[in-house]
Order: structure tokens, then C-alpha cells, then sequence
């Protein structure tokens, strides 16, 4: 089978494609603003700190990934803590109504 005859069969049956490529996300190029955005929006100091927060477990990996994010990125000046309450922030506010609207069609009261 030649690449067109086999890219062809690809297109008409596209449960032949591997699974992986259906998650990956294709991003524009980006810019220093776009950086320094990530950096205005995640990188700032919060009004809480860990001690009033709740443990939580992550992955090890996860763990060891944003500790150097915040590390290089932060240089230092947040920690960890203040680091994934934006991140959850920003997630919560992005994905508000999605999120309302999942909880209610799932929510069934008891009576």
C-alpha cells in the first residue's frame, strides 16, 4: 500500500489513529508576553498561607516538577503553596460553569 492509499484509509477510519494524539494539544506559538502573563497570573504573592490551608497528596513527580518551577520561574519568592493556589484559582474561574453545571446534573438531593 502506497502513503496515499494508507493516509486515505487513515482519514475514513480514524479509530486507527493512536489514542495519545487525541489529548495532545496543539498551542500557537508563544510569545515573552505570554510568559510574562503565566508569570503575572501564577507568580503572585496570595493573601493565605500554607498554615491556614489543608495537606493534600500529589504525585512525587508532580511535586518535584512545580517545586522547580517555582524555584526558576519564582526564583524563590513564593512557595509551593501559594504557587498551586493560583493555579487553582485560575482553573476554578476559567471552568466555573462547567464545574456548576457537572455538580448540579450530578447532585441529587436525598429527598
Amino acid at each position: 500500500m502506497d502513503a496515499d492509499a494508507f493516509s486515505k484509509t487513515q482519514e475514513k477510519n480514524p479509530q486507527t489513529t493512536n489514542e495519545k494524539t487525541a489529548f495532545k494539544k496543539e498551542s500557537p506559538r508563544k510569545t515573552k508576553s505570554d510568559s510574562h502573563l503565566y508569570e503575572t497570573l501564577f507568580f503572585q504573592q496570595g493573601d493565605t498561607s500554607a498554615r491556614d490551608g489543608k495537606s493534600v497528596y500529589i504525585r512525587s513527580e508532580y511535586h518535584q516538577r512545580i517545586a522547580r518551577i517555582v524555584q526558576v520561574i519564582g526564583e524563590d519568592k513564593i512557595s509551593i503553596y501559594t504557587y498551586l493556589d493560583n493555579v487553582l484559582k485560575a482553573h476554578f474561574e476559567q471552568y466555573k460553569q462547567e464545574i456548576t453545571e457537572s455538580f448540579q446534573e450530578k447532585y441529587k438531593p436525598i429527598f
